[in-house]
């Protein structure tokens, strides 16, 4: 990730927080699992992070 009016390159970790049972969430299946427009939510979440130029990615 380069930051804008810099030439260094900066190293951006991220952490997707995927616990927890969900016990607010109503849904039939794990809340990680519930689709939004046909994709698992934390498949969405994970794709969003590593398309986005992160250095590293740390699932929790």
């Amino acid at each position: 990730m380069v930051c804008r009016g810099h030439t260094e390159i900066v190293k951006v970790a991220g952490a997707l927080l995927a616990a927890g049972v969900g016990s607010r969430y109503s849904g039939s299946s794990h809340k990680l699992l519930a689709q939004l427009d046909g994709e698992a939510v934390v498949k969405r979440a994970a794709r969003s992070m590593v398309n986005s130029g992160l250095t590293d990615l740390l699932v929790v």
